[in-house]
């Protein structure tokens, strides 16, 4: 089938090879209007027949401009006036009687003879229509010699763009944000050697009412000889008569008479005195001359960070919720404006773990996967060597690097991994080997080509030994990538 290109007035030649890149193999035509002056240059002319002929592609003119249709020519290519006139050249070449004329072309006979052969040619040729399913036709796969080739391309994704930038590798990319809250406990890494220190423990209460007890921190908690403790934490009793919760105690006056042994806790003051019961299961201990737990210099930001951390996952599962089926959201790309930032404990506090609350706004960038193909597929110029060329659509891309996020704009590096091919320019092929016997063409593809494997060669019908057609099929490794 044939394909054609319609250039704008203000199309350059860069924008014109890589429309031609996105194509491979085949009839392709391009029309060129009035307006546009590219092909004036025999330069920019020879630049386009020798992409076309590295891409496999029978390429034809089609412009009103005679300038243009000259320079073509000199470059060994077709053209037409109008595109009316190319898609018949395409109908009839693609016709039987192509192939009829290029059979009488190959055939010399005597002057005397050649009207009868005519006669009987055109006799056969009239008698079925069906007869050209029957022309000898030369199937050829080839195998190119392939190598691996790897690249990196640096994007930038920036919800300030618009549109596409070719040029400056850039996208267009869309800025979500959320609120977000957490809180995060942690232990303190601080010691210090406390000469009169409270003692300290643990206590179960038990709900003796069965309706809902919520006992805050700083409940007290005393023994019969007036030993008293104050609860660490909040701690809410299930609304069931037996339900209990543990909860961490310490010693409210220093001293070793805050070691108690198991049992020896059973009071509870306030307004839960009637509804809970108090009872410490192990003894208390630590009370006096001791090491204690203090809040250390980098207490604060361990905790922060690792509340980050925390924070990131639950941002990137929510964030991702606004993302569309094509679009990608980097983890690297998500950052807080922190809002509120409460610790329960200052530097230098005895205390076993720190508590720290965060209140704060999370935001992410979102850019469109079809996108970065669109770019990586007309900037893209793989470094191959002479006589190779990578297949389209035969590349794969590695999830994107993330290396810098700067207001909202992502940039990130993506690898392409794909396969060189020693280049096949299959319409010359199958124009080289018409009325060729098997082993004339294989003798053919391989004084032409780079090949990996000796080329399969197949005429049909198998009565035949020579071909008026031919199509030739790529193979490789490289096609199941």
């Amino acid at each position: 089938m044939e394909q054609i290109i319609y250039l704008d007035a203000d199309d350059e030649m860069a924008s014109i090879r890589s429309k031609l890149s996105a194509l491979r193999d085949g009839q392709t035509a391009i029309v060129v209007p009035l307006e546009n002056h590219t092909f004036h240059s025999p330069v920019a002319v020879r630049l386009l027949a020798r992409q076309a002929e590295d891409r496999a592609l029978r390429l034809a003119i089609i412009s009103g401009d005679s300038t243009v249709r000259r320079l073509a020519q000199d470059e060994g290519l077709r053209t037409f006036r109008n595109a009316r006139s190319f898609r018949a050249y395409v109908s009839r070449r693609n016709s039987p009687w192509s192939l009829l004329s290029y059979l009488m072309a190959r055939v010399t006979v005597p002057v005397e003879r050649s009207m009868g052969l005519v006669s009987l040619i055109l006799g056969i040729f009239f008698a079925s229509a069906g007869a050209y399913v029957l022309i000898p036709t030369n199937t050829i796969v080839v195998t190119p010699v392939s190598e691996p080739v790897n690249d990196v391309i640096v994007i930038k994704a920036d919800p300030e763009a618009r549109a596409i930038n070719y040029e400056a590798r850039q996208i267009p990319a869309r800025a979500v944000f959320i609120p977000t809250e957490a809180s995060i406990q942690v232990p303190t890494s601080g010691r210090r050697l406390a000469s009169n220190a409270p003692a300290e423990g643990q206590v179960t209460l038990t709900n003796r009412t069965g309706g809902p007890a919520v006992a805050p921190a700083g409940t007290i908690v005393r023994s019969v000889e007036g030993v008293r403790f104050a609860t660490t934490q909040e701690v809410t009793l299930p609304a069931a008569m037996g339900a209990s919760v543990k909860v961490d105690v310490v010693a409210v006056e220093p001293g070793a008479r805050g070691n108690l042994d198991r049992g020896k806790i059973a009071k509870i003051d306030g307004p839960l005195e009637t509804q809970v019961v108090a009872f410490n299961e192990d003894p208390t201990t630590g009370g006096g001359a001791r090491e204690v737990s203090i809040v250390a210099a980098g207490d604060r930001d361990r905790a922060k960070a690792a509340l980050l951390e925390k924070l990131n996952k639950e941002a990137l599962a929510r964030l991702g919720e606004q993302r569309k089926p094509t679009e990608s959201l980097p983890s690297h790309s998500i950052s807080f404006t922190i809002l509120e930032e409460v610790y329960d404990k200052k530097e230098g506090d005895v205390a076993k773990v720190l508590n720290l609350k965060v209140t704060a706004r999370a935001s992410g960038t979102l850019f469109d996967g079809g996108d970065v193909n669109s770019l990586i597929g007309r900037v893209w110029q793989p470094d191959t060597r002479p006589g190779f060329v990578v297949p389209p659509n035969t590349f794969k891309l590695d999830p994107p690097e993330v290396v810098k996020v700067e207001g909202g704009a992502v940039t990130f590096l993506v690898k392409l991994r794909g396969v060189a091919i020693a280049r096949v320019n299959e319409g010359r092929v199958e124009e080289n080997v018409r009325w060729k016997t098997v082993a004339e063409t294989k003798e053919y593809l391989v004084a032409t080509l780079s090949l990996a494997a000796e080329p399969q060669v197949t005429i049909e019908p198998t009565w035949a030994t020579r071909a008026l057609r031919a199509k030739v099929v790529l193979q490789g490794d490289w096609l199941k990538k």
